[in-house]
C-alpha cells in the first residue's frame, strides 16, 4: 500500500506487525463467532450455487471437491 511499517512498530512480540499477524490468524479468524454459522445463514440454493462456483474455480487444479465440501489434491 505504499506505507511500509517503521522498524519501531517491526519490532519484538508486541509490535504492531505482530499484533496484525495475530489478528489475521486462522486460528483467530476461525474462533470468532460470526464464522461460526454460516450454515444458518445459507439457504440450499445458495449452496449450491457456491458448490457450482468452486468446482468451477478448481477446475484443471488437480484439486477435487468432495460431497463433504472439503477441497483434497488428487
Amino acid at each position: 500500500m505504499g506505507c511500509p511499517f517503521t522498524a519501531a512498530e517491526e519490532e519484538g512480540s508486541s509490535g504492531v506487525v505482530q499484533d496484525v499477524l495475530d489478528r489475521c490468524s486462522i486460528d483467530k479468524q476461525r474462533s470468532l463467532a460470526v464464522n461460526k454459522d454460516g450454515a444458518n445463514h445459507m439457504t440450499p440454493e445458495m449452496a449450491a450455487r457456491l458448490d457450482g462456483i468452486v468446482q468451477e474455480a478448481i477446475e484443471g487444479t488437480g484439486l477435487t471437491f468432495g460431497g463433504d465440501r472439503a477441497v483434497t489434491k488428487r
